[in-house]
């Protein structure tokens, strides 16, 4: 039995699927670092989260999903490209903040987890999406 999908439709499909299991890895990745901050304890004379922090992360939340909507919506090479550039600032934000924190911190494992969770699926989301984009 042959694939009748045009090659273009069957790239954007791929991209959404792992496009999607690279946001789903951010997701875990962000309830991890909220478990981490919660078992290590409170300080007492903690003031709560930055603002700046905050937009921060809700920036890099709401690009993380945004190649998983685009790629679902067409199947041209523009939105190849885009998705691409969203993916790819996706991923920058993403290892940026992951890094920034586990460093920070001292917790060398929300360093890994970020690696494992985002950078792995988001490469193979990246060389799909690229090769997409490329298509004729």
């Amino acid at each position: 039995m042959t694939d009748t999908t045009a090659p273009s439709a069957a790239a954007a499909r791929r991209a959404t699927q792992l496009w999607t299991t690279t946001g789903i890895g951010l997701l875990l990745y962000i309830v991890l670092h909220v478990l981490a901050t919660v078992l290590k304890g409170v300080p007492a004379g903690f003031a709560g989260v930055e603002d700046s922090a905050m937009w921060v992360w809700t920036i890099a939340l709401g690009i993380a999903f945004l190649p998983t909507l685009l790629s679902a919506l067409g199947e041209s090479r523009v939105i190849g490209w885009i998705v691409f550039a969203l993916g790819i600032l996706t991923v920058l934000l993403g290892m940026l903040l992951g890094y920034q924190y586990g460093v920070r911190s001292g917790a060398g494992y929300l360093a890994l987890a970020i690696a494992v969770f985002v950078l792995v699926p988001a490469v193979f989301a990246l060389v799909n999406t690229f090769r997409w984009a490329l298509a004729k």
